[in-house]
């Protein structure tokens, strides 16, 4: 995985569009061989960021986007996802909900 490579989809907000995400994602497993653990950590993750930028981002809107990017330099994976919708403000959230997030992973976040 040597050098700079980005790879870019958008998608219409509909739920059975995170297929096309879910084989990307087995496509890049083969393409730069990724071992079956971190393939798992990685379908897991951005499937769900996906299903959470088209349910929650774009509220099912199939007139808005959600924006996938990978990237791959220097033997590291980033992904990205983008949605249309309002956001928002992490430090906004309620200090419970905050600690929840980073202590249990959940909500679909991985720091």
């Amino acid at each position: 995985m040597r050098g700079v490579k980005n790879i870019s989809i958008e998608i219409p907000s509909l739920a059975e569009n995170i297929r096309i995400i879910e084989s990307f994602i087995d496509n890049a497993k083969e393409k730069y061989q990724l071992d079956d653990d971190i393939y798992g950590n990685i379908m897991i993750a951005v499937t769900e960021a996906v299903n959470n930028a088209i349910r929650h981002g774009n509220k099912g809107n199939s007139q808005r986007m959600s924006l996938f990017q990978l990237s791959l330099e220097d033997g590291l994976i980033k992904f990205k996802i983008q949605d249309e919708g309002e956001g928002f403000n992490f430090h906004q959230l309620p200090d419970l909900l905050r600690r929840r997030i980073f202590q249990n992973r959940e909500a679909g976040a991985f720091f």
